[in-house]
């Protein structure tokens, strides 16, 4: 019995899934998605919730921007160092 259900599951039998119904949805999302024009770089990019350094980072893409390249080098590595420093205390003494 449950083999023939599974079958041919694109029929017309009420347990089948409705494929007509699925493309109309389908469609109306499309459409909702496209109805607007696609995001450039700069509205993604160059706001201040964008945290280029990561998510443990709270500097904001402005304050980024205007550090010189060491700087950015440095503080990256500062704070990857700490960061994995800390995450293997926790792992080694547990967290608190």
């Amino acid at each position: 019995m449950i083999g023939r259900e599974l079958e041919n599951p694109f029929g017309t039998d009420i347990t089948d899934i409705d494929m007509d119904l699925y493309i109309r949805q389908l469609k109306v999302e499309v459409n909702i998605i496209t109805s607007k024009p696609a995001p450039t770089e700069a509205d993604f990019v160059a706001i201040e919730d964008n945290m280029p350094l990561g998510p443990k980072s709270k500097k904001s893409y402005s304050s980024v921007k205007a550090m010189t390249t060491d700087g950015k080098t440095d503080y990256a590595l500062s704070d990857l160092c700490r960061n994995t420093c800390i995450s293997q205390a926790e792992a080694y003494y547990g967290k608190g």
